[in-house]
């Protein structure tokens, strides 16, 4: 019972008529309700300040600490950031500094208790993200604390081993931004 499901419904209602209407089955729709079929906008996001973004890293776990960072300043996608392995991480050291990209070649899906490693959706979603100055130094740390070893290993590997669950990661977030 609210205003988007109420919305949805109603157009809905009107396709299925205008279908009847373009298949001869009836001769004109009976739905017609001036603004019925508009949607409000979902609510805007207002982004976290530079200072509110430290307080909430902060607050993070120190093995996700960086899973934020990557989310705010690389502009990635949880799917993204949890399938993120060693190999897709490429730093050097050109003329006295560190520089780097990460590698998009793939994103995990949770659907009903299984995950799944697919490819982005279209081609755009295939990229590579440079890196931010500042995270470089927090990035090798992390690999060497918390990744887990080899080129295919998971840079926020579970207690499992594999990918973690958003809702796990959530719960600390939440927490943090409290």
């Amino acid at each position: 019972d609210s205003t988007r499901a109420n919305s949805k419904a109603y157009g809905l209602l009107r396709a299925i008529m205008n279908s009847a209407v373009d298949e001869d089955l009836i001769e004109a729709s009976p739905v017609h309700i001036r603004g019925a079929g508009y949607r409000p906008k979902r609510r805007r996001l207002e982004p976290a300040t530079v200072e509110e973004l430290g307080v909430i890293v902060e607050n993070m776990p120190e093995k996700w600490k960086l899973m934020i960072l990557l989310a705010s300043w690389c502009a990635l996608r949880y799917g993204e950031i949890a399938e993120l392995r060693r190999k897709d991480v490429k730093l050097r050291y050109v003329d006295g500094r560190w520089v780097g990209v990460i590698q998009i070649r793939r994103g995990v899906v949770f659907l009903k208790g299984e995950i799944r490693v697919e490819p982005p959706k279209s081609e755009a979603g295939i990229r590579d993200v440079a890196i931010p100055p500042h995270l470089i130094p927090i990035i090798k740390e992390h690999l060497e604390t918390y990744a887990a070893p080899g080129q295919e290993g998971l840079l926020f590997p579970s207690e499992t081993g594999r990918q973690q669950w958003p809702s796990t990661v959530v719960k600390y977030f939440k927490i943090a931004l409290a």
